[in-house]
């Protein structure tokens, strides 16, 4: 399934998609199965994080953080120097809601440092009115509606050229074309 994980009783039909010629490849990929996040940087905020095993999309271990300020720039962030994928897949989940939650950002930043939205590719969020998805940088939205605690595969697909992005939830497009 989308996750890695082996589905037995699954009877439907079945897809496959191939890649080739000059597909690079994965450019950076962390599932922290290690553990741990320490070849992350850690923001200024005053969160708590912690690779867990309580919960993941796949594998044993998720990347999780609570608490602080409210500040979407304070995460954990790490230096990705001169990529432009095609493709950035990752999974996210929610407890709540209610809250502010799972976010992403990528983005052109000096030295790591993302203080606002400026050279940004893309700001995923989820809100605390149950909704996820795309911003844009004139304050246009792309959002879906999300639960809590299900865990979601984001892919987002680029268009350096174009500067748009296409954004799909679990393998299905929300959105296509937004603007970066």
């Amino acid at each position: 399934d989308a996750f890695n994980t082996t589905v037995s009783n699954f009877t439907g039909a079945v897809g496959f998609k191939a890649t080739g010629g000059s597909d690079p490849g994965i450019l950076f990929g962390d599932n922290f199965e290690d553990g741990n996040f320490s070849d992350w940087t850690i923001g200024s905020n005053n969160a708590t994080r912690a690779v867990t095993n309580d919960t993941a999309a796949g594998g044993n271990y998720s990347f999780t953080i609570f608490g602080g300020n409210n500040n979407h720039y304070q995460g954990i962030w790490h230096t990705l120097s001169n990529l432009t994928p095609s493709r950035v897949n990752f999974s996210v989940r929610a407890s709540a809601t209610n809250l502010s939650g799972g976010y992403f950002v990528l983005a052109n930043a000096t030295n790591g440092a993302l203080t606002s939205t400026a050279n940004t590719a893309v700001f995923f969020f989820m809100k605390n009115n149950g909704m996820m998805g795309l911003y844009e940088d004139v304050g246009s939205n792309h959002m879906v509606l999300y639960d809590p605690n299900r865990w979601y595969r984001i892919s987002l697909l680029f268009n350096w050229a174009n500067k748009t992005v296409d954004y799909l939830v679990d393998g299905t497009l929300a959105f296509a074309s937004v603007p970066f």
